[in-house]
């Protein structure tokens, strides 16, 4: 079994918020031009399936007073995606 265990799912605003740091862009060579075509749940899930990939662990973040919606969210992304898992994120503030 092949897992990615380190995956996450982004949002236009967590994408818009990396494209405004060029610097960090090019330093990283993070593909953010065409990362918003990526921001269904399916596209990790048929790219899994195209490379062989069993299971993506994803990894959500989020602050303390939205820890509860995030992990919802998640839970949400992940139904009928049979490769897709999610863990549960906690914050040290809360």
């Amino acid at each position: 079994m092949i897992v990615d265990c380190h995956c996450h799912i982004f949002t236009d605003r967590i994408l818009e918020n990396t494209k405004a740091r060029p610097d960090m862009v090019k330093e990283l060579k993070l593909n953010v031009g065409t990362a918003f075509r990526r921001l269904d749940p399916r596209a990790l899930e048929e790219s899994a399936e195209a490379n062989g990939v069993d299971v993506c662990v994803l990894l959500p973040t989020a602050p303390p007073d939205k820890v509860r919606a995030e992990n919802d969210r998640f839970i949400r992304l992940c139904k009928g995606l049979p490769r897709l898992r999610t863990l549960a994120t906690l914050h040290p503030m809360m």
